[in-house]
């Protein structure tokens, strides 16, 4: 059950990402056709009779290309700034714990031996490995859940 509503969000989220770009395109030609402005009397011939026109459907494909183009670029950017961050991610806790094992080590802080440094074992750490995996399964439907609201 579980695959298939993955399936079908990732559908309908797929149809929301092709279907975004055209209708942003014909919302903004639009709105340029009812601006009342004098310099903007040149897109009044982009609706006619609440119809796009020829010329109309020039600009819409223009604005695809440009939203498209937009998208594209952010895209790269964004996973530049991702990459980014991802090294003082890894960089920023390295250098904390380096700094704070230069400053004040203490052996004696971690126990004389492994009874005393794990005093209860690994059983709860292992206890909660499948909850934090149902808990992040969640998360990760409730996004798609929500964008797909939207």
């Amino acid at each position: 059950m579980v695959p298939c509503l993955a399936l079908l969000l990732l559908g309908q989220i797929r149809f929301l990402l092709v279907t975004l770009v055209p209708m942003e395109a014909v919302a903004a030609v639009q709105y340029m056709s009812s601006w009342p402005w004098k310099w903007a009397n040149w897109t009044h011939h982009f609706m006619q009779g609440g119809n796009i026109t020829t010329p109309g459907l020039l600009v819409v494909f223009a604005f695809m290309i440009i939203f498209t183009l937009i998208n594209f670029w952010s895209i790269k950017i964004m996973t530049h700034f991702t990459n980014l961050i991802s090294v003082f991610k890894v960089l920023l806790p390295t250098i904390t714990i380096i700094m704070l094992f230069a400053s004040s080590f203490h052996p004696a802080n971690f126990g004389h031996d492994v009874k005393t440094f794990m005093p209860y074992g690994s059983r709860a750490i292992l206890k909660q490995l499948p909850e934090l995996g149902l808990l992040c399964l969640m998360m990760l439907f409730r996004r798609l859940l929500i964008l797909v609201e939207n």
